[in-house]
């Protein structure tokens, strides 16, 4: 939380005023023309309490789409912009003070030119991440190699899909497009990992509307992610909404699930910012009450891929876990990697027994929404006997 504090509350002052310095002040603009960009960056700075003027928070804000789009493309543009005329002035100091070491006239660099290459490129840069984040994700598939996994289970599909995050931008359209990419994926079984919408049942539940239409014949099983345990999204009326798209939602249950002469076992906990804890939840499921029984396949699925030795002992034969986005974009990448144990998108061997999938999410989260070089992606899980 106090990273996203920093970039929502403490990036306007750095970047707003640092622009400001660099690049308005040294181009000598005219008087109109200085008075516009004067409006651009009071508007970069004021991003945070429109949001709360027009609605929601701004972690969770609720707003028309166009303004949704409008105020987050001028941050990025912004941040992007800063960041490219920054080194550019650095890059500067070296030659700077040689000449002036070497007593010659202060070399004339093209602010002008250097200030439209810089713009052209942080635009570019900024719709492109943009339309990653928010246009529908794509679809992989991964083969798990279980050590003495039953002939049963042998090319067994799990998809999961996680970190919808439902918003006033990316709402139904996206969620028709995710559930026809995962009923073509053909699963046998969809297990979602929490984070669905930012807001309340009232205007997001249409959003969330499309995901009756996932198709898998083992069912369709769940559990919550931080995001729903925030105002506005924290609402009882979630539970109804979630049983009549068909999810079933676990928290410290299990399902069992015949398959030949195996079973796939599928338990979950809500988020730890419910207030759950994992050994409780993995008490009541009774995973860490009996080792697996032969043929037994043991699935947990739990939001954030962090404290999970737990698991391990138990032992949970496949975690699946969210919440990392896949970093979103360099540098933040390693920061959320740091956060999470290491731990940001793909399959984590965590022991001989016990592999980790953590999901690239399937979208964007609304109060950053972008992603550069890591798109969002719904991963089909093939089970396959390790080979020795």
């Amino acid at each position: 939380m106090y990273l996203w504090f920093a970039i929502a509350f403490v990036r306007p002052v750095l970047v707003d005023i640092g622009l400001w310095f660099l690049l308005v002040r040294p181009l000598r603009l005219s008087r109109p023309w200085r008075a516009a960009c004067v409006a651009v960056l009071l508007a970069d700075a004021a991003k945070e309490p429109i949001l709360r003027l027009v609605g929601g928070s701004w972690f969770m804000p609720d707003i028309p789409a166009p303004l949704y789009a409008a105020l987050h493309l001028l941050r990025g543009f912004t941040t992007l912009l800063f960041v490219g005329h920054l080194a550019w002035w650095l890059l500067r100091l070296p030659v700077l003070l040689v000449r002036r070491i070497a007593g010659r006239p202060a070399a004339t660099f093209p602010l002008r030119r250097a200030a439209a290459v810089l713009s052209a490129a942080a635009a570019i840069l900024v719709l492109a991440s943009f339309a990653t984040a928010i246009l529908p994700p794509r679809v992989e598939v991964l083969d798990v190699p279980v050590e003495g996994l039953s002939p049963a289970l042998d090319g067994y599909r799990i998809l999961h899909l996680s970190d919808i995050h439902a918003d006033p931008m990316a709402g139904a359209w996206r969620t028709r497009a995710i559930v026809r990419r995962a009923n073509a994926a053909a699963p046998d079984l969809v297990c979602l990992t929490g984070d669905y919408a930012d807001g309340a049942p009232a205007r997001f539940a249409p959003a969330l509307a499309p995901l009756a239409g996932l198709r898998a014949p083992d069912g369709l099983y769940a559990c919550t992610g931080n995001h729903e345990w925030y105002p506005p999204a924290l609402s009882p009326d979630w539970s109804a909404i979630y049983a009549s798209l068909g999810m079933e939602m676990l928290d410290g249950r299990t399902a069992a699930i015949p398959r030949g002469a195996a079973r796939i076992l599928v338990s979950g906990m809500d988020d730890e910012q419910s207030g759950a804890t994992l050994p409780s939840r993995l008490a009541t499921s009774g995973f860490s009450a009996a080792p697996p029984l032969p043929g037994d396949y043991r699935i947990f699925l739990k939001h954030r891929p962090t404290q999970l030795a737990p698991l391990e002992e138990a032992p949970v034969h496949l975690i699946l876990s969210g919440h990392t986005h896949a970093g979103q974009f360099p540098p933040l990448d390693l920061v959320v990697s740091a956060f999470n144990e290491g731990h940001l998108s793909g399959l984590y061997p965590l022991s001989p027994t016990t592999t980790l999938h953590v999901s690239p999410g399937a979208s964007q989260w609304n109060g950053l929404p972008f992603r550069l070089f890591h798109r969002p992606a719904l991963t089909v899980l093939v089970l396959r006997p390790a080979r020795s």
